[in-house]
């Protein structure tokens, strides 16, 4: 993934996750990905080394799986998020 693709992605979950904090049931779950793990990934884009970029795509995959696990997004959608 490019480093613009990599963007784009986090802020479409950004975007998706954002209404959903308030619910108490996803609060702690949501807040974590929102406070905590898409800030850290942004800059770790910023000039981005092999071991910034393996670290991206790991926290990138935990993202994906708590979207899939909770019935947000299917398998196709999530792997249609990642192609260019």
């Amino acid at each position: 993934m490019t480093r613009e693709k990599c963007l784009e992605v986090l802020d479409r979950y950004e975007r998706f996750l954002s209404p959903l904090g308030p619910k108490k049931k996803d609060r702690e779950m949501v807040n974590h990905i929102l406070f905590k793990m898409i800030p850290k990934m942004d800059a770790m884009l910023v000039l981005p080394s092999q071991e910034d970029i393996e670290k991206f795509m790991r926290w990138l995959g935990f993202i994906q799986g708590v979207l899939w696990q909770r019935g947000w997004f299917t398998l196709e959608e999530l792997k249609e998020h990642n192609r260019s």
